[in-house]
């Protein structure tokens, strides 16, 4: 494939990407200004936020504070709660952890207030990743441990499976290899109980992390293509992408330069098609 259609093909994907979303937000926002001030209304915030709130920051900032004012307005404690939520995570998304944790604080206190324990456990779990963004891991840990509780008590599946990895990650930038695989592996249960494909290729690339801080390479690289092989299966362009950078280090580190190097530019290919500055900076 020649540089010149590669360039044309990425950057038409990304078009088709971009056109796709603006065409959702301007369908939302439509339905904004036509619909009558109720709770379908708030509903329709939250999924217009949570669609621009990447691709058009000030936009998702601006209808955040919309939700709110419209929840006071209807005197819904639930939805006022939702809404300093989903304004704390704009704040933590723009780096203004200080202004985040006071958010997550405010609907926290609502939430208890009202009992909602499902959401009280979203918010421990969401300051548990503010607190790990600034370094502070004993608070994150705590947070996550606190989420995943709440979720044990309620059953709630979803809650119990992102925390025991978020609390893995924990342990694993707390270089303690051994203590983040127990939960990686718990994790790996869960995902398999629940049939979530992507949820295991998720947490195989996780565990291929473990092993290389253990520095068993070959463990890693095992667990990294399974990652790899699955994210195949389910088309998960994510997993994918980062499937095949790490299976470039691994190579790297085995000093097999020509292996690392192809898996290193299918990462690239796909992060370039996503626009992932994130894995691009790594």
């Amino acid at each position: 494939m020649s540089n010149l259609f590669l360039f044309f093909l990425l950057a038409s994907t990304y078009a088709q990407l971009t056109f796709s979303q603006d065409r959702k937000i301007d369908s939302l926002v439509n339905v904004l200004k036509t619909s009558k001030d109720d709770t379908n209304k708030i509903a329709s915030y939250i999924n217009l936020i949570n669609i621009c709130r990447n691709s058009n920051p000030e936009m998702a900032k601006e209808k955040c504070d919309e939700m709110l004012r419209l929840s006071q307005q209807l005197n819904h404690p639930k939805f006022i709660g939702k809404s300093y939520f989903q304004i704390a995570i704009q704040n933590r998304r723009e780096g203004n952890y200080e202004a985040a944790v006071k958010n997550y604080f405010s609907a926290l206190k609502i939430f208890e207030e009202i009992s909602d324990s499902l959401n009280i456990a979203k918010v421990f779990g969401s300051l548990g990743i503010t607190y790990w963004q600034q370094g502070n891991l004993p608070l994150a840990l705590s947070n996550y441990k606190k989420s995943l509780s709440l979720g044990e008590i309620m059953h709630e599946k979803l809650i119990i499976y992102s925390n025991l990895n978020n609390i893995g990650g924990i342990f694993l930038e707390q270089n303690q290899p051994d203590s983040a695989l127990s939960y990686f592996n718990l994790v790996l249960k869960d995902a398999v109980e629940m049939n979530d494909s992507s949820g295991m290729a998720e947490v195989y690339g996780n565990i291929g992390d473990a092993y290389y801080k253990k520095n068993n390479l070959p463990l890693s690289l095992q667990n990294y293509f399974q990652s790899l092989h699955i994210s195949e299966k389910v088309d998960n362009k994510y997993t994918l992408m980062t499937s095949y950078g790490s299976i470039g280090s691994i190579y790297a580190a085995m000093k097999e330069y020509d292996k690392s190097l192809a898996y290193q530019l299918k990462g690239i290919e796909i992060a370039s098609s996503l626009n992932s500055k994130g894995n691009l900076k790594d």
